[in-house]
C-alpha cells in the first residue's frame, strides 16, 4: 500500500508542478516548486530501481545522490517557503543563506559519517523512514501546489505578520518532519520509528490548516477585487518592493498582449524601456523624499511593438517599511491622438485670415487667434482675460451695441459695428457670433 501511495503522489505532484510551471513559467515560485517536486520524484524513482542497476559504481553514485537529497531537501523547502510567503528579503542576507545550506551540508556530512541512519540500507533496500520521508514531503508539497493553483498565495501579499507566522511554522515543522533532524532526535532518545506516523500526520494537518485557513480568511475580499479590476481599461499592477509583479489585472491582454499569468513574477522593468525611472523613484521613496510618482514611458508589448503609456506609482507601507507598489498604467495613444487633433485644429484656426475670439460667460476673452492679434495689435498676455468690449469703439451708436447678444445668450447673431485697435485706429468689422455649449448642453461662452 505504501508503494502505491508513493506512486500516486509522484504522478499527481509532477502533473501539478508542470501545470503551475506552464501557467507561469517566469514565476520564481512556480520554478522553485517544480524544482522541489523533481528532486523528490527523482529520489523516489532512483530508490526503487537502485537494485537493478548493472554497475556497482552507478549504484554508488545513485546512493550518494539519495543521501544528498535526503539531507538537503528540507533546506530547499525552507528556501521555497520564503518565496511562497513573499518574504524574499530573508534570502537576500548572505548570512541567512550560508547558515541555511551549511546546516544542510552538515547534515549530509553527519549521515556520511554514520551518525544518522541513511534512507537506503547497505543492501540497497528502502527503509521505513525513507518511505515516510517521501510520502510526507509529497503531501506537504501537494497541499501547497493546490493553494498555488488557485492563486491562494496572492493573499499573503502585504500581510507581513501572517507571512512571517507561516514561514516560522514551516521552519518548526523541520523538527518533526522526516529528515536528518528527526532521525537524530529519535536516535538520541531511542524513540520507536512508528512515532513517525504521528508526527507526520500532525505535520500534514498543520500545513493544510495554515494554507487553507489563510485562504478562507482573505479570499472573499480578494476575489471581489479581482472581479472589479477585470473590467478596467487600464492596467492595474501590484508589485513587491523590487518591482516584481505580484498581481496584474485590467486591460492586460488588449494593451500588452500578455496573459496575466505570464507577467506574474516578472519585473516591471522588463517591460519599461526607461528603466532608470524606476530605480530613481525607488531610491527617492526609500529616502523619504517622494511617495506618488507619475511619468510617461514606452512599453514593449509581447509582439515587439512599442506602446506609449503613463504610469502612476504609489508605495505600500507596512510599519513604515515599503513592502511594494501599486501601479496603474494607461495607454497614451488616444490621448496623443487627441492632442494631435487639437494641435491641427489650433494651427488651422491660427492660419485663418478671419479674426477669431472665444469669450467666457463673464465676457472675458479666453482665446484669440493670430489674425486677431495681428489686426488689433495686442499680445496674448495683454488681451487674454480682458473684456471683449476692449476692441469695440466708443463711437458706436448705442442702439448698435445693444443688439450684440450677451455671452450667456443662446442667440446666433450677425452684424456690423466699429472696432478699435490698441493704437486707437477705428475700422468697421462684420461680426458673426454664436454660443458654445459644454458636455451638459449648458452655455459656457461664445465664439
Amino acid at each position: 500500500m505504501i508503494y502505491e501511495i508513493s506512486v500516486g503522489y509522484t504522478a499527481a505532484n509532477l502533473l501539478l508542478a508542470l501545470i503551475l510551471f506552464f501557467k507561469a513559467p517566469r514565476n520564481v515560485i512556480s520554478r522553485f516548486y517544480i524544482f522541489c517536486v523533481l528532486i523528490l520524484d527523482v529520489m523516489g524513482v532512483m530508490a526503487n530501481y537502485i537494485q537493478i542497476l548493472p554497475a556497482e559504481y552507478i549504484r554508488g553514485a545513485v546512493h550518494s545522490f539519495l543521501v544528498f537529497g535526503f539531507s538537503l531537501l528540507p533546506f530547499f523547502f525552507i528556501h521555497f517557503i520564503a518565496y511562497f510567503v513573499r518574504r524574499e528579503e530573508i534570502l537576500r542576507s548572505k548570512r541567512n543563506l550560508f547558515l541555511l545550506y551549511f546546516a544542510g551540508l552538515f547534515s549530509y556530512a553527519v549521515i556520511l559519517l554514520g551518525f544518522i541512519h541513511e534512507p537506503i540500507t547497505p543492501a540497497e533496500e528502502i527503509t521505513k523512514n525513507a518511505y515516510l520521508f517521501y510520502i510526507t514531503w509529497h503531501s506537504i508539497l501537494f497541499c501547497i501546489g493546490i493553494a498555488m493553483l488557485y492563486e491562494h498565495t496572492q493573499g499573503f501579499y502585504g500581510k507581513v505578520e501572517r507571512a512571517n507566522l507561516l514561514f516560522a511554522g514551516f521552519a518548526v515543522l523541520l523538527l518533526i518532519l522526516p529528515g536528518p533532524f528527526t532521525d537524530t532526535f529519535f536516535g538520541l532518545f531511542h524513540i520507536n520509528v512508528d512515532w513517525y506516523f504521528f508526527t507526520c500526520s500532525f505535520a500534514i494537518i498543520f500545513a493544510v490548516y495554515f494554507i487553507f485557513r489563510h485562504k478562507i480568511v482573505v479570499n472573499t475580499i480578494y476575489d471581489a477585487l479581482k472581479s472589479a479590476l477585470a473590467v478596467l481599461n487600464d492596467v492595474f499592477i501590484i508589485t513587491d518592493e523590487m518591482f516584481r509583479i505580484q498581481m496584474v489585472r485590467g486591460a492586460v491582454q488588449p494593451l500588452l498582449q500578455y496573459s496575466e499569468k505570464e507577467l506574474i513574477g516578472t519585473n516591471i522593468d522588463s517591460l519599461i524601456e526607461e528603466r532608470e525611472l524606476l530605480g530613481g523613484y525607488r531610491q527617492f521613496v526609500a529616502d523619504g523624499k517622494m511617495k506618488e510618482s507619475y511619468f510617461d514611458t514606452t512599453v514593449r508589448v509581447k509582439n515587439g511593438e512599442r506602446l506609449p503609456m503613463n504610469f502612476s506609482f504609489t508605495p505600500i507601507y507596512n510599519h513604515n517599511e515599503v513592502t511594494g507598489f501599486v501601479t496603474i498604467g494607461r495607454s497614451l495613444i488616444e490621448l496623443r491622438q487627441s492632442e494631435q487633433e487639437t494641435r491641427i485644429f489650433n494651427r488651422a484656426v491660427d492660419s485663418s485670415l478671419e479674426c477669431i475670439a472665444i469669450i467666457n460667460r463673464d465676457e472675458s476673452i479666453r482665446y484669440v487667434n493670430k489674425s486677431f492679434l495681428d489686426k488689433y495689435g495686442y499680445t496674448k498676455q495683454e488681451i487674454l482675460g480682458k473684456p471683449i468690449n476692449i476692441v469695440w469703439s466708443k463711437n458706436n451708436p448705442f442702439g448698435v451695441i445693444a443688439e450684440v447678444p450677451s455671452a450667456e445668450s443662446e442667440t446666433r447673431w450677425t452684424g456690423e459695428f466699429l472696432h478699435i485697435t490698441k493704437s486707437g485706429q477705428e475700422f468697421p468689422a462684420r461680426v458673426i457670433t454664436a454660443p458654445i455649449y459644454d458636455d451638459e448642453n449648458q452655455i459656457m461662452g461664445r465664439v
